[in-house]
């Protein structure tokens, strides 16, 4: 007659420990990575926006020198070299940047009407000198094209 004990030994117990901490050493820079994977993603997704939002308007502008665009919608948007600005001009249209915070995106303002307007990724802050936005700066002269930038530095 034998008398069997039910539980784990304390070697069993040990390599199951070990196996666990080996693959947490593996696991955990992987997923550290695919973190600033993902961020670097919601930039390109941002940007994606961005730049439909702004050549659909200069489309539907049709190339014009105005400096208001109407949209169907019933909003104003600031218009520099063909292409929505970054600015507000504080009462008769609204900036690219204001245009696309309505449309569920946030960003910041450029400081001046021709500069580079900003859009991060909502609730990470990176330290120091790190940054990890898209950017949007309207043509410098007319038939110019837009600039778009992403830095991921800080992602």
């Amino acid at each position: 007659m034998f008398k069997y004990k039910k539980g784990f030994t304390l070697i069993e117990l040990i390599v199951v420990i070990v196996i666990l901490g080996i693959l947490a050493t593996f696991a955990l820079p992987k997923y550290l990575s695919l973190t600033a994977q993902a961020r670097v993603g919601t930039l390109n997704g941002v940007k994606g926006a961005v730049m439909s939002q702004a050549e659909a308007i200069a489309a539907l502008a049709g190339g014009s020198s105005a400096t208001t665009y109407a949209m169907a919608d019933g909003s104003t948007i600031c218009m520099l070299n063909g292409y929505p600005d970054t600015k507000d001009n504080g009462t008769t249209c609204k900036s690219i940047v204001f245009y696309i915070k309505t449309n569920g995106i946030s960003g910041n303002q450029a400081a001046a009407s021709g500069g580079a307007a900003n859009w991060t990724i909502d609730g990470y802050t990176p330290s120091g000198s790190n940054k990890c936005e898209f950017g949007y700066t309207p043509p410098a002269a007319a038939g110019g094209s837009p600039t778009y930038t992403i830095t991921s530095t800080g992602c």
